[in-house]
């Protein structure tokens, strides 16, 4: 119920900022400067050398991708998404390609590559990073002259390695690797 109301809450302030609703056909504007807040359930697995493998978690997912228009069916930007729960967080910060197949339809298809990263928020605080990925899909639909709302769903893969403790010098978990799945609503500004 609280993430739902999260999200009501973004949506109306959305439409308090960015305008009175488009019309109902795709215009298909997309140029320049973009930016995109995004919010959701979000579900993650780890596992690692040694570990006895668990069940997926349910958390929250969020994320913020930024970026230019290099053409009306490219966007090229930079994205972070991660997953939390409890005193856990999953990241993935990526640079993204967006792709439009058709100019006048709101979907599109998004991969991204970059690095990965995990934390536990305890004392000491173990964290470790390496290589991630994510791939997505999402359907952009009019609420504004510049801006839409974007259902999106997501899968971002982590292969972090070593997770040490915070300034311990050996690792406290051995090839360890990561990935969570977002389903949510994404706020853009065109």
């Amino acid at each position: 119920m609280r993430r739902a109301s999260h999200a009501l809450i973004w949506a109306g302030l959305w439409f308090v900022f960015f305008g009175v609703p488009a019309s109902a056909q795709y215009t298909g504007r997309r140029q320049g400067f973009w930016f995109g807040l995004g919010y959701g359930y979000a579900s993650a697995n780890a596992s690692c050398d040694g570990c006895v493998s668990g069940s997926r978690v349910g958390g929250v997912g969020e994320f913020l991708t930024i970026g230019g228009t290099p053409s009306p069916q490219v966007l090229l930007g930079v994205t972070v998404d991660g997953w939390t729960h409890a005193r856990q967080l999953m990241g993935n910060l990526v640079v993204s390609l967006y792709y439009y197949p058709h100019i006048k339809d709101g979907f599109y298809l998004e991969g991204g590559l970059g690095v990965s990263t995990y934390r536990l928020d305890t004392s000491p605080e173990v964290t470790g990073g390496g290589f991630g990925l994510t791939l997505a899909l999402g359907y952009d639909v009019p609420i504004g002259r510049n801006a839409s709302l974007s259902p999106r769903a997501a899968y971002s893969n982590g292969v972090v390695g070593d997770l040490s403790y915070v300034g311990a010098t050996s690792p406290y978990r051995t090839g360890w690797k990561q990935d969570f799945l977002f389903i949510g609503l994404t706020l853009t500004s065109h």
